[in-house]
């Protein structure tokens, strides 16, 4: 079980930094007292989780109207600061995203003089420690905290739990690479607070919040460079119970209970111009309403089940978007959904008489072999994205550079050349990174990677050091 502290009291713990909140009363009192004198405050903000100043981040004096921004190297000024021992505060939108809100210092201020005060996050291992059980404070991994609510009434559910999953490859006994998924299960505290430690950064990881018969729906996150991310979830009983579907007659795995509830969602989604998208097909994972938006981008779903669910945006040329909603029974809430763009070919139409079965045989062929890395159909199911298809691979890093889009990079044999991007083939055909961001995941049945191109099929080698990835899809001849 996760050692559970709260995250304001590491924020104590790392010297002068202190949240807003926890400033004396007093000190208001002494600010009005002396603000007939003005004195002025020079300083930096320090981002001790990058190791590096932080840009753009807003500096503001507690009780004064004095407000300043920090340039490229985390400087600012402040001038006109009533004298006197003063709250220096500063907040930036990636640290309130990652649930890191306003922080800052105490300094004294001289009228008619100059303060110089530096500004700081507390570092990863001061959090770390104070939230993590030893045993699970690898520096490498990350931490996930929020709270688990009841949708409908919204009391912080203690003993609940926060699941988290990811892929990854690891060396077995006998020397050769398995795919595995670790899970971290995480309780809540009193309080209603879980603190995950020990997840894997920098790649999607699933994640789903439950207490008994309450559950969320599938969620997903990625822990970025600052190893930490917050998600709050809302769990309800709609999202464990659901209209059960009869076992089709051709004896095909049934399609598992569809969810239903008294939730509704609204919202409207655009590109990154602002602009309306209309066509875009709506979903949410378990649930069997869709919706298109209209011409003006907005779409509604309705008889959803509560809690924090996911919804999936797919729209022709822009890659799939998976945002998060809280819904709440009997109610509607409202969502904003960007999307951006990929580059799309034309449509090309391909004859071909190559007998049915043998790109699936060819498939097994190369399997057996064990030149590359496989993932079979069966395995394919459990995955959540397409980004997730390539996670664990040896010799394969899937990265996120530009937020919802992810990239495939390889290391290349020439020492030179450094990172490379593979060959990517879809059904035989070479295609590129962006035209595989939003293809339907259900439609996937085979992936091969091969970090190396001398040990890739000859007939998908190109020019170039770079290792293939092969996708093979329903349209194949399978």
């Amino acid at each position: 079980m996760i050692e559970s502290r709260c995250f304001s009291r590491a924020l104590l713990l790392a010297g002068a930094l202190v949240l807003t909140a926890l400033v004396p009363n007093a000190l208001g009192a002494q600010q009005r007292a002396d603000s007939s004198a003005l004195g002025v405050v020079r300083g930096v903000v320090y981002d001790s989780l990058l190791r590096a100043p932080l840009e753009s981040a807003t500096v503001l004096v507690q009780g004064a109207t004095r407000i300043a921004v920090t340039d490229a190297k985390g400087r600012f000024v402040l001038d006109s600061v009533p004298a006197g021992r003063r709250f220096i505060a500063f907040s930036h939108p990636a640290l309130d995203s990652i649930g890191l809100t306003t922080t800052g210092g105490l300094a004294d201020i001289t009228a008619g003089a100059t303060t110089t005060i530096a500004l700081a996050t507390p570092s990863y291992a001061t959090l770390r420690g104070s939230a993590c059980t030893a045993s699970l404070a690898s520096a490498d991994s990350g931490i996930v905290f929020g709270t688990i609510r009841d949708a409908d009434s919204d009391v912080r559910m203690s003993g609940a739990r926060a699941v988290i999953s990811w892929y990854q490859a690891q060396r077995s006994a006998r020397g050769t690479f398995e795919m595995v998924r670790p899970v971290v299960a995480a309780r809540t505290d009193s309080t209603g607070t879980y603190y995950a430690c020990g997840v894997a950064t920098g790649v999607k990881v699933a994640m789903q919040g439950e207490a008994g018969l309450f559950v969320s729906g599938p969620l997903e996150l990625v822990i970025g460079s600052r190893h930490i991310a917050r998600r709050d979830v809302l769990v309800s009983r709609d999202s464990s119970q659901g209209t059960v579907v009869a076992a089709p007659a051709d004896g095909a795995t049934p399609e598992p209970p569809a969810r239903r509830g008294s939730a509704v969602v609204q919202g409207i989604v655009r590109n990154g111009k602002g602009d309306a998208l209309a066509g875009a097909l709506v979903t949410m994972a378990g649930a069997p309403a869709e919706a298109t938006t209209n011409e003006t981008g907005r779409f509604a779903l309705s008889q959803l089940p509560a809690g924090t669910q996911t919804l999936q945006v797919r729209l022709v040329g822009y890659a799939a978007e998976h945002v998060a909603a809280d819904l709440h029974s009997r109610d509607t809430a409202r969502v904003e959904v960007t999307m951006k763009p990929v580059n799309v070919l034309s449509t090309v139409t391909v004859k071909s008489k190559i007998p049915t079965g043998r790109d699936r045989a060819e498939f097994e062929q190369r399997r057996q072999m064990g030149f590359g890395y496989a993932l079979t159909e069966d395995q394919i199911k459990s995955r959540f994205d397409v980004a997730s298809l390539f996670y664990g691979f040896p010799g394969l890093r899937v990265d996120y550079p530009t937020g919802a889009l992810f990239s495939l990079t390889m290391k290349s044999r020439s020492i030179s050349a450094g990172d490379c991007h593979p060959f990517i083939y879809l059904d035989g055909i070479q295609t590129a990174e962006e035209e595989i961001q939003s293809y339907p995941l259900a439609r996937i049945v085979g992936i091969e990677v091969y970090p190396s191109v001398t040990t890739a099929p000859a007939k998908y080698v190109r020019l170039g050091d770079c290792g293939v990835v092969l996708i093979w899809t329903k349209s194949a001849k399978w």
